[in-house]
């Protein structure tokens, strides 16, 4: 008897453990469903407050987007990208998707294969610029331009003279340089709107470029006095439409001008990149580069002898290696160099030895997903390598 009674009594001491157990893993369920609620009506408040100009069915669209796949690593997901862009193509890494450009249209792939959008772009040669918010394509010498988010084109813009660039700005801003008796830079906020304007008679627009919060937009431009060319940089400060400082390069064409995160930047001029603090002060030169590529707020640099040296923005360096061959792409990422030849793409660390993966010639560009991967674009398909 005493024996029933203790079975009955740790059977009913289970129950009410696994009682106690299953509530309080309900109640932890139902708390985070009550989070995750009031986070999304704090977000639609906010939206209707103060952006609800900006908010469009696709920015909840991007809440869902890899809701089909049940991948954790790229291992899982890729499948080479299939397309008819052919050689003359253009491509793009846009929020995680391949943009290519070519055959009289602009696609959008997830990197599983997926078609996400498409949309026709006309006979004529495009040109595809890449911001965090949105990609445009222009016809360099065209009069129109169209910007697109993952889903849709999201806008249509037309002009009265040819358009020579466009810079996109993280924030959604838009540099636009247009060119007829003279040359003019207009920049419009996320929403379109015209914030600022630059007008030249005598100068050619080389390079645009947004500072990383937006707040100053650098003109990179060409004109000639007394018979011999320079190139001229002007910093303008946006919201009081000021130019903050200019420097001239007599007798040298630049090509580039970028933006660290820190608001430090540099210019590529003369095969020299002039590296500046946020006043425009010089702080050093690299000369004799053959390659560069800019991460956040580090520059990696490549010599035509194979030498690589990543540096900070500062110009402090940071690190160095030797290239193990020929060289004709290079990118850093994560605080790795990557670099693409004929046959061979390797990656370069700080702290160990460069790792090589033998690649199809003819690579047209390349990229470098987050787990460390090359995405190689060719004319037809895309491939991935792992070295």
């Amino acid at each position: 008897m005493n024996q029933n009674e203790d079975i009955r009594a740790e059977k009913d001491e289970n129950e009410n453990a696994d009682g106690m157990y299953y509530g309080i893993l309900a109640n932890k369920y139902r708390n985070a469903r009550k989070i995750v609620l009031v986070c999304l009506v704090l977000f639609l408040a906010v939206m209707v407050i103060f952006g609800y100009r900006d908010m469009k069915f696709s920015n909840f669209r991007y809440l869902f987007k890899y809701q089909t796949i049940n991948a954790f690593t790229l291992d899982d997901l890729y499948i080479d990208v299939v397309h008819s862009a052919g050689s003359g193509a253009a491509f793009a890494l846009y929020k995680g998707d391949l943009a290519v450009l070519g055959e009289d249209k602009i696609s959008l792939y997830r990197l599983d294969d997926e078609l996400i959008y498409k949309d026709y772009t006309g006979g004529e040669t495009h040109t595809l610029a890449v911001g965090e918010k949105y990609y445009a394509v222009y016809q360099t010498g065209g009069k129109t331009m169209a910007l697109y988010d993952s889903f849709s084109r999201v806008y249509d813009a037309a002009f009265e003279a040819p358009v020579g660039l466009v810079c996109l700005g993280d924030s959604g801003a838009v540099g636009v340089y247009t060119k007829e008796n003279g040359s003019t830079v207009t920049v419009y906020d996320g929403r379109f709107s015209e914030v600022f304007k630059w007008q030249s008679s005598a100068r050619v627009v080389l390079d645009m470029a947004f500072s990383a919060d937006g707040a100053k937009l650098a003109v990179l431009s060409l004109g000639v006095e007394n018979g011999a060319f320079d190139s001229e940089l002007t910093v303008f400060d946006l919201a009081s439409e000021k130019t903050l400082f200019t420097k001239t390069y007599p007798k040298k064409q630049a090509v580039d001008v970028e933006f660290f995160e820190d608001g430090r930047f540099f210019v590529s001029v003369g095969g020299t990149l002039c590296l500046y603090d946020r006043d425009g002060n010089e702080e050093t030169e690299l000369f004799g580069m053959s390659f560069y590529s800019k991460e956040k707020n580090t520059l990696a640099t490549m010599t035509p002898m194979g030498e690589i040296t990543v540096f900070s923005s500062r110009g402090k360096e940071l690190w160095r290696a030797e290239s193990v061959g020929a060289v004709s792409r290079m990118c850093l990422k994560n605080g790795s160099v990557y670099t693409v030849g004929n046959t061979l793409a390797a990656v370069y660390r700080e702290d160990g030895t460069p790792s090589s993966v033998s690649v199809p010639a003819g690579a047209l560009d390349f990229f470098v997903a987050d787990d460390g991967s090359f995405i190689l674009c060719y004319a037809t398909q895309t491939v991935r390598a792992v070295p």
